[in-house]
């Protein structure tokens, strides 16, 4: 476990040689750069805590076939996009508040963020800023 050490870089694709590692736990730690894809070969990973790092990028598709993975933790980081439709199988592994900042936004969300743009700091200060939407001040979710 290598978490909280203060590790920068991107992720080396060449961990993906790591076969055999059941648990990849770097969260809290300074990675930026995006997901490699050849992680996807990491296939007896059951458990994948990235999270509160500086990654960026969209999620690659290819760690789809990671099938073993029963914990994924990826939040607090800066990720674009959206789900990709492969990891349906990986969404149960996704922790919640995740899989909340990454589905698509609907027009109510949207129509939120434009009301932010036009206020400087105040009350709408902790909107957006890597949290669900259900956490925003003044924001009800059902």
């Amino acid at each position: 476990s290598l978490e909280g050490r203060g590790l920068s870089g991107t992720l080396p694709p060449e961990w993906s040689n790591l076969t055999n590692i059941a648990v990849m736990d770097l969260h809290d730690n300074n990675f930026g750069g995006m997901l490699p894809p050849q992680w996807s070969a990491l296939r007896s990973v059951n458990r994948m805590f990235l999270n509160n790092n500086f990654l960026t990028g969209t999620l690659p598709p290819q760690w789809s076939s990671m099938s073993s993975v029963t914990s994924m933790r990826l939040g607090g980081n800066n990720f674009a996009g959206t789900l990709p439709r492969q990891w349906s199988s990986l969404s149960p592994a996704l922790d919640q508040r995740f899989r909340d900042l990454m589905e698509p936004s609907p027009p109510e969300s949207n129509a939120l963020m434009a009301l932010k743009a036009q206020q400087r700091g105040g009350a709408l200060s902790d909107w957006g800023a890597g949290r669900s939407k259900c956490d925003w001040s003044g924001v009800t979710c059902n």
